[in-house]
C-alpha cells in the first residue's frame, strides 16, 4: 500500500506494465560546450561558462530552476546566436551532463578551455 502522502494514489498499488523506449527511439542530443570567456548580449564575460547547442525547449524549465541556466545572445567562433548558458562553478559541468544523460539525452562535451602546461 503507498505511503499516505507519497504523491501516488492509492490504485497505484495495482497498476502494473514497464516504460520501455518504442523501436527505432533515438534519444535527443544536445552539446554543451564549455568556455573560458563567453561574449553574452554584447559583454565579455571571463568567467568559465558552459552553453548549450541543441533543441533545449523541453528542458527550459528544469535547467533554469535546478542549475540557474539563462538565455542570452551567445558569440562564439564568430557567429552570434540565442542559446542557454550558465556560469560555472567547480565541476558543475560533470553534473549537468550527469542529470542530462540520467534523463535520457545524448550529450556531447566541448571543452574549450585551455590546456595547462
Amino acid at each position: 500500500m503507498p505511503l499516505a502522502g507519497s504523491g501516488f494514489p492509492a490504485s497505484a498499488a495495482n497498476m502494473s506494465g514497464s516504460l520501455a523506449p518504442p523501436t527505432g527511439y533515438e534519444p535527443p542530443t544536445v552539446m554543451l560546450v564549455v568556455v573560458p570567456s563567453l561574449t553574452i548580449n554584447g559583454v565579455l564575460e571571463e568567467k568559465l561558462t558552459c552553453f548549450f547547442v541543441g533543441k533545449m525547449f523541453v528542458l527550459k524549465d528544469c535547467l533554469k530552476d535546478m542549475f540557474s541556466v539563462r538565455y542570452g545572445d551567445v558569440e562564439w567562433a564568430g557567429q552570434v546566436s540565442a542559446a542557454w548558458y550558465v556560469h560555472l562553478t567547480d565541476c558543475s559541468e560533470e553534473t549537468i551532463s550527469n542529470w542530462l544523460k540520467g534523463m535520457g539525452w545524448n550529450v556531447t562535451l566541448v571543452d574549450e578551455r585551455e590546456e595547462e602546461e
